[in-house]
This record gives C-alpha cells, structure tokens and sequence, in this order.
C-alpha cells in the first residue's frame, strides 16, 4: 500500500456510498469532521475547526476505522512489505479491534523491520493466520499462463522453462510474459526460449534482494556470474 493509499481508499469509499443509496454511510458521528480534513469532499463547503493537537491523530484513526468497519466486505492489501508506516498504523488499528477482515499478502525476503514488528503483534492477537505459498510446478505455471493469456497458443516448453529459471515464482512468471506479450505477441507459440530477456521489474526486485546480502556474499554471487558468463561463452564458441 503505498503512501497515500488509505487517502484514495476513503475517496473511493465515499464515492460508492454517496452512489449506492442501499448501502448505509459510515457512522462517523463527531469523527465527521476529522475525516473532512483529509478528505473534503466528505464535507463539501465547510472548513472544520481545527482541533486539539494532541487530538489530531487518534481522532483521525478513529475516523478512518470506522469508515472501514461500516463496510462488511474484507480489506485486501497486496505487497504489504512496502506499506508506509501511517497506513500500517491504520491496519494495526482494524486488526486490534477485530472488527473487519484483513487480507495481505507479501514477499517474506523483503519485510521490513516496522513490517514484521506488526505482524507479531498481530500474531499475539490470536486471530491472524499465515499461509506460506509453495513455488508453482510445472502444471501449475502451465496453468497459471493459460489464466492469463487470451488464446491457448502459448508453447508447451513455456511452463518448464519458468520453473527452471525461477524456482516457480510467479511474479517472475507474469512480469516474463507480460514484457515477452509488450514485445511480439506471436512469440508466445514458438519462443526462442535461450533469447528471453529478464524483464526490468525482475531485475530491480533481484538488484534489492542482493543489496541486502553481506559484503561477502555479494561478492560471492559476483564471481559465480563471472564464471557463469565464462562457461556461457566457451559453449557458444564450439
């Protein structure tokens, strides 16, 4: 969730209620105001008083809380590894008052310390449950890329050679297929598999988990390409 999201979570919020009538408006009471700060077209045309500075944050959260907990459909947040630490406050809060459903995912090799202080204050809670996701096979990538992809002409080999070369991920998997589709559409039935570049968004996520490796290892992993690249190059030459 990135910096602002619980902003744009409140307009669209407001949006669907102001345009459903059967749904009930959040009950915000005296919290009215503080939201209208953050978001004014809650309250168009008034400029709310500004409070007791000591005030200002928890009766902001309290706004925001209830404006989630008026809703009974489940909060999802993708890439929680990355979620500021306001909107972190702001999950921690719903996850306390367990009164609305949270559903994150994230990339467990690049949780960050306020991340992972969170959690274990919500595994203390007693109703937070962890689902480890195993890396995709090969019928499972084969199936994953038939989800996506408009047509059935994807090559066979397609579904190995991503196992192969990712360990099963499949956000490499979909960032691989995505650039290859940006690329030539038609390459998905016959493939040079050997020319597929690594996809930006790949190399970036790689370049963040390798910063984050000791001296030692990163250079390890520097001469193990080196040699790599060597082996590459004296097969091409026979």
């Amino acid at each position: 969730m990135p910096r602002g999201s619980g902003r744009r979570a409140v307009r669209t919020d407001h949006a669907v209620v102001s345009f459903a009538p059967e749904r009930k408006s959040p009950e915000l009471g005296a919290y009215r105001e503080d939201l209208a700060r953050l978001v004014p077209d809650i309250a168009p045309g008034e400029s709310p008083d500004a409070p007791d500075p000591s005030l200002t944050k928890p009766r902001l959260l309290e706004a925001l809380a209830r404006v989630f907990e008026s809703n009974e459909t489940p909060i999802f947040v993708d890439d929680l590894q990355w979620i500021d630490p306001s909107s972190l406050e702001v999950l921690s809060l719903l996850s306390a008052r367990g009164r609305v459903r949270l559903v994150a995912a994230a990339r467990r090799d690049e949780i960050t310390a306020h991340v992972e202080q969170a959690l274990n204050i919500w595994r203390s809670q007693g109703h937070f449950e962890e689902i480890d996701l195993e890396p995709l096979d090969a019928p499972s990538m084969n199936a994953l890329l038939e989800e996506v992809t408009v047509s059935n002409a994807v090559n066979a080999n397609w579904a190995k050679w991503l196992v192969e070369h990712s360990g099963g991920n499949p956000f490499f998997a979909l960032e691989t297929l995505k650039d290859l589709l940006e690329r030539d559409e038609a390459a998905l039935a016959q493939p040079d598999l050997d020319q597929i570049p690594i996809p930006r968004s790949v190399q970036q996520l790689v370049e963040r988990r390798v910063k984050r490796l000791s001296e030692t290892a990163q250079r390890a992993l520097q001469a193990a390409s080196v040699v790599r690249e060597g082996s590459r190059r004296r097969d091409c030459q026979r």
